[in-house]
């Protein structure tokens, strides 16, 4: 009886963050929608016979040149056109992958979560994970390489409240809005106010302090 209720509610916060994403995607038609994917954990899950996958889907590499990132372990992004049928099905199945790697025997087999969130912008996939890629690694106040680990939703959601409203919009770049959901299984979105105006983010020690202390990078 538990573990149907487990489902149950499941499948429910499938349907509310579906369609959340497709009524923001039906408001803004020039975006398209990119699913930012973590393979360190696991790969994502083979398709069911006759049904669309998001592991058929073309992967565009955010390219992270660090040793605790081999290629088959670097983050990618995996683009969804809304006006294509199959897009709530997709939709679906990365909101499922997402829910699943919170479960207790998955987070028991290992950390880490899969969907890392769903980006909306108007340029390519190509261009985003180049954007991403160029921020992914940067200097602390140490002078130590560190990775930003944004791919995980987690670790993005404790980032953010960390920067200024600039170092914001540099991040997300030409990305309009990044869905993700938060430690409580709802959609959250994080929007900046205008275009990027520098190109760095410039974190500051102060920064760099809280971003250790909660284990982003």
């Amino acid at each position: 009886m538990i573990e149907n209720r487990s489902h149950s509610s499941e499948a429910a916060v499938v349907e509310t963050t579906v369609l959340a994403l497709r009524d923001y995607f039906t408001r803004h038609r020039a975006m398209h929608c990119l699913v930012l994917v973590d393979p360190q954990p696991r790969a994502l899950p083979q398709p069911a016979k006759g049904k669309p996958s998001l592991a058929a889907l073309p992967r565009a590499t955010i390219a992270i040149k660090h040793e605790a990132f081999p290629a088959d372990h670097q983050p990618y992004l995996l683009s969804l056109d809304p006006t294509k049928p199959h897009f709530g099905w997709l939709l679906g199945e990365s909101v499922r992958v997402a829910l699943a790697d919170r479960r207790p025997d998955a987070v028991s087999r290992g950390p880490g979560q899969r969907i890392g969130g769903w980006l909306a912008t108007a340029s390519s996939a190509d261009e985003i994970a180049v954007h991403l890629s160029q921020h992914a690694l940067q200097t602390d106040d140490r002078g130590k390489t560190c990775v930003l680990r944004f791919q995980d939703s987690r670790a993005f959601a404790l980032l953010w409240p960390c920067l200024t409203l600039m170092q914001r919009e540099t991040l997300l770049g030409p990305v309009k809005t990044w869905h993700a959901l938060d430690a409580g299984a709802r959609l959250t979105a994080y929007t900046g106010l205008y275009d990027a105006m520098v190109k760095d983010l410039m974190l500051k020690p102060e920064q760099w302090a809280a971003i250790r202390r909660h284990g982003i990078v």
